[in-house]
């Protein structure tokens, strides 16, 4: 499955993925789009020409981004455990400190 894309058409929010966001807005869409972000976003621009389109990305600091992943997926347990051992899925909790789970 290709990562989601989200487009922002007029006051709504809407969850796409790539191929059918081209398919829909090179068809003739009435929707007034006015953003689009997500995984696979680069490139766009070129798909809309004529149309004002800029790039930008957010970075955030590396460290702050190592312990936001280890709260959301060994604190909560986020996505279905999905970065979990098998040792921690049977003991029903991520045991590891933050330098252990890296």
């Amino acid at each position: 499955p290709s990562e989601p894309l989200y487009i922002t058409c007029g006051d709504w929010v809407i969850k796409n993925d790539r191929n059918k966001l081209l398919r829909d807005f090179q068809g003739g869409s009435n929707c007034p789009l006015r953003s689009v972000w997500g995984g696979l976003s680069m490139g766009l621009c070129d798909h809309f020409p004529g149309r004002p389109c800029v790039y930008f990305i957010i970075l955030r600091h590396p460290l702050h981004r190592a312990i936001s992943d280890y709260n959301y997926f060994c604190t909560e347990g986020a996505e279905n455990r999905k970065k979990w051992t098998s040792f921690w899925h049977q003991k029903g909790e991520c045991t590891a400190d933050v330098v252990q789970y890296y």
